[in-house]
């Protein structure tokens, strides 16, 4: 399932309008409907606040460091420059890491 198809199943789920859905994310409803139709996909910011709606992660478990590092990103709505902030490392550095040769 795709992000779009988790937030509308769980719309219909509430008996939400996705006014309502927008509302809690803080986008538009036009937003949530292009999401739902797979016409945009969500930015990395708005990550948190979709996983707060649904009340869990759609994304797969991540199964290698790479994986679990873009994990983190979503998770917390990370950029890789403040991720690297956060780890105090290089922004550079964090990018190789997360995508290995």
């Amino acid at each position: 399932m795709t992000i779009g198809e988790h937030i509308r199943a769980k719309r219909r789920e509430r008996e939400l309008r996705q006014r309502d859905v927008g509302d809690q994310i803080g986008v538009g409803a036009e937003t949530i409907a292009n999401w739902e139709k797979e016409k945009a996909v969500p930015q990395i910011a708005f990550m948190p606040a979709i996983v707060r709606f649904l009340g869990y992660d759609p994304t797969p478990e991540p199964t290698t460091l790479a994986d679990r590092m873009r994990s983190y990103l979503k998770r917390l709505g990370l950029s890789i420059k403040e991720a690297a902030l956060r780890a105090r490392v290089d922004e550079s550095s964090w990018g190789s890491w997360e995508r290995p040769d």
